[in-house]
């Protein structure tokens, strides 16, 4: 854990160096530079996510050719000077009844089966109709709608 714990170290002053760089290099910009800014930022996000989706897809196609070629040759392991790659299989679980999953949840008080994490927009149309969900607080966040023109 002593690498582990140097690495996120480094990492954290890393970040640290890059907000301190970032604060004082916007300190002098205007509502036009920001939003300028913004915009470009967002459309090279964009432009990585679009360029990641095409890497998956190809990603995709290279893993199934190489489990066709693999199976073809009646191997599960193959290596090269790069890389070692094994063919496996994955147990994954899909519901086919809600109900029964929910009522399992609900008897055996197991959420470990399930994602724990809040729906805002049911939890706020509920709140909007005068209900409330125990266990919960409103809680407002600043968020920056932006819309190119």
């Amino acid at each position: 854990t002593g690498t582990k714990e140097t690495s996120m170290n480094a990492q954290t002053q890393l970040v640290a160096k890059l907000n301190a760089e970032i604060t004082e290099k916007f300190e002098t910009l205007n509502v036009d530079d920001v939003i300028n800014s913004l915009s470009k930022l967002k459309n090279q996000k964009d432009d990585l996510n679009k360029q990641l989706k095409d890497l998956n897809v190809i990603k995709d196609t290279l893993e199934k050719k190489l489990y066709e070629l693999m199976a073809t040759a009646g191997i599960s392991r193959a290596s090269n000077g790069v890389a070692t790659v094994s063919i496996g299989t994955e147990v994954v679980f899909n519901a086919t009844d809600w109900d029964a999953v929910y009522a399992h949840v609900q008897s055996t008080g197991d959420f470990s089966i399930m994602h724990r994490r809040l729906s805002n927009a049911a939890i706020r149309e509920i709140a909007s109709a005068g209900g409330a969900v125990p266990g919960t607080e409103a809680v407002e966040m600043q968020k920056v709608n932006f819309r190119t023109l």
